[in-house]
């Protein structure tokens, strides 16, 4: 004589099922961020490598960066010598593209260090942060605001935790890419980036 599964049986089931989904939607989420994380510091990497190549062409000299009157952004300087413009959105980021002063700036990244000066000023390039995760503050504050690493507002009331950004904004597992002036690419922890722990400006 067959007999199907009482109530208590199926309700155990499903408590079993409910736990374990518990336990490892968290894991694929980390994953799967794991591998944004990826291409985002290929990204990184791509565009540090066209902001050198920029240098060379440009008398050693860094892009001078956009402002509210127009001018050029950054992004549309180092773009020919990348030839890819999703390149400048950060995938955990993903919202592309939009206008100003009739140019198109791409979300993603936070605006660059030093800009319009000469590289060799610079005193420590390997530890001298280029851009890294974040957007344009005055557009958007939720990410790469921190107190001591937000490109080139280090020195403005953008970098105060006053509402703009928090200890809790670093969206690639607790932490964000980071290109430095020499070129290289490394995750750094969001506690090491607020408190500016071997970072130099």
């Amino acid at each position: 004589m067959r007999r199907g599964f009482t109530l208590i049986e199926l309700l155990v089931v499903i408590a079993i099922i409910a736990i374990l989904a518990a336990i490892l939607f968290p894991v694929f989420a980390r994953a799967r961020e794991k591998a944004r994380m990826t291409s985002c510091a290929s990204n990184l990497k791509q565009i540090g490598l066209g902001f050198m190549m920029y240098v060379q062409d440009y008398d050693e000299m860094t892009p001078p960066g956009g402002d509210w009157n127009g001018s050029e952004y950054w992004q549309l300087r180092i773009e020919p010598y990348l030839k890819n413009v999703q390149i400048f959105t950060c995938p955990s980021d993903g919202r592309g593209a939009f206008a100003y002063h009739g140019q198109t700036l791409y979300y993603g990244y936070a605006n660059h260090t030093h800009r319009g000066q000469r590289i060799a000023l610079m005193s420590a390039p390997s530890s001298t942060i280029m851009t890294h995760d974040g957007v344009h503050p005055a557009v958007d504050g939720r990410r790469g605001i921190m107190t001591m690493n937000c490109g080139a507002w280090s020195t403005s009331g953008w970098c105060t935790n006053s509402g703009i950004g928090t200890i809790d904004d670093f969206i690639h597992n607790g932490g964000d890419n980071v290109v430095f002036w020499d070129g290289h690419v490394k995750w750094m922890g969001g506690r090491q980036l607020w408190d500016g722990v071997g970072i130099s400006w």
